[in-house]
């Protein structure tokens, strides 16, 4: 086998790997219990935004660290990220929600 074909098949085999990781999913850390969600965000007027969760229960999370260009009303996302706690005795519009990967939601 010549050296070119032996780049080529490098090169190739380079490429698929690459394309086997891009499954859809974002990587998430290992304290994250939201994992691979799917929402919408949604302007929660002067308090800022919030993701509605598709999931059943279509929990409204209030995101400690919405990077700017995800603050749009209607915006479809994939993202994973870690609950916080909610102090006794208070009401919040969303449960904190410390994002640790968000990306547009291309399904």
């Amino acid at each position: 086998m010549t050296n070119r074909r032996i780049a080529w098949l490098v090169v190739l085999a380079g490429a698929l790997f690459l394309a086997c990781g891009q499954d859809g999913e974002t990587p998430v850390q290992p304290a994250d219990d939201v994992i691979n969600h799917t929402g919408t965000v949604e302007s929660v007027g002067s308090f800022g935004f919030a993701i509605v969760d598709d999931h059943p229960e279509h929990e409204r999370f209030a995101p400690t660290n919405l990077p700017d260009e995800f603050k749009k009303s209607g915006a479809r996302v994939l993202f994973s990220g870690r609950r916080g706690e909610i102090p006794p005795n208070a009401r919040l519009w969303g449960t904190p929600l410390h994002l640790s990967s968000i990306r547009p939601d291309m399904r």
